[in-house]
């Protein structure tokens, strides 16, 4: 007798979806325990969050037995191809980097690099890098000489 074995991509959207909004739902209703149920004359804080995550659980539980017995697309059947992947790891790196060194390098350096990383995807390395920084300086003058929000910078000012 073969076995067969489990694979995260063999589970359904539907059931993956529910058992998430089931987790949530028992979170809220747990975490809505701590407030007044009733207070005084009326409903206190605690009444509408108990309620509604309590209807949210048992519905997500439902949707969660009924994703079993009926059809639906696999995860597998979503999952982006290999180049995808790169490319969605690039993208979500190259965000990443910005948010953390945005302080430290200042917008223009630090977006320069993040559309750099972007940019070098499509075209040649020099290119993508006078295109990021013509981008970078662009956006910069924007947020902050006629927008005037303010911009992380370094201590050069840019």
């Amino acid at each position: 007798m073969e076995s067969k074995k489990f694979k995260i991509g063999d589970l359904k959207i539907t059931t993956v979806v529910s058992l998430a909004l089931t987790v949530f739902a028992g979170i809220f209703l747990a975490a809505s325990m701590r407030y007044q149920y009733w207070a005084g004359y009326g409903p206190g804080a605690g009444f509408v969050p108990r309620w509604s995550s309590g209807i949210m659980l048992v519905l997500s539980l439902i949707s969660f037995i009924q994703s079993f017995k009926q059809p639906g697309m696999k995860l597998s059947e979503i999952f982006p191809s290999k180049i995808a992947t790169k490319n969605l790891a690039i993208t979500w790196g190259a965000l990443v980097f910005f948010v953390i060194f945005c302080k430290i390098l200042g917008f223009v350096i630090a977006s320069t690099l993040m559309l750099t990383a972007l940019f070098s995807r499509g075209m040649s390395v020099k290119k993508s890098l006078v295109c990021s920084l013509v981008v970078a300086v662009l956006c910069f003058f924007l947020f902050k000489s006629v927008l005037m929000v303010q911009v992380p910078v370094n201590q050069f000012g840019w």
